[in-house]
């Protein structure tokens, strides 16, 4: 029987509070979590909106605050960058896009917006093949503050976990 030893204890390897990276571009509506296990930090990111530092090679969080945006993105001048865009995202091995909103409110969205170049057939059609084509999760998240700090703990911790086995396997 092999008796261990003080250095052969596994040393814990969580560190808190876990470092939220934000994109210094992200103005409106920038995520927070009111919980001792996170802090966010400004920097500029090439890529998405939000990382977990020491994984920003893995982990990419794109966040749009609502359908709205989205469909801006989708349409007109700007659809070819945002293709280019989802490309590069779908390089990431934990590639997110969470969108601040839920397919109910597209009627709303697209008697205010009149004319867009697009319908909610297109946006369905959009969302689906961000995920299958390009390997993007999405997530539409429509809550109360409470309901948004719970879903990012749980997204947060989860992409930490997930990220570290991806991590140790390489």
């Amino acid at each position: 029987m092999r008796v261990l030893s003080r250095t052969d204890k596994k040393k814990p390897t969580e560190k808190w509070p876990l470092t939220i990276l934000y994109d210094d571009r992200e103005k409106k509506g920038r995520w927070t979590i009111d919980h001792f296990k996170f802090k966010f930090v400004k920097k500029r990111l090439k890529v998405a909106d939000y990382t977990i530092k020491g994984f920003e090679h893995i982990i990419a969080v794109e966040k749009k605050s609502g359908f709205k945006e989205l469909i801006g993105n989708l349409t007109g001048k700007k659809r070819i960058k945002f293709m280019a865009y989802l490309k590069k995202l779908s390089k990431f091995p934990l590639p997110i896009l969470v969108i601040e909103g839920n397919f109910n409110s597209l009627p709303r969205i697209f008697r205010e917006l009149k004319y867009s170049g697009m319908n909610i057939e297109g946006v369905y059609s959009w969302v689906t093949k961000i995920m299958v084509e390009y390997g993007i999760h999405v997530v539409c998240m429509d809550c109360s503050q409470k309901d948004k700090d719970m879903f990012l703990y749980h997204l947060f911790s989860t992409l930490h976990e997930e990220a570290r086995r991806i991590k140790d396997e390489a």
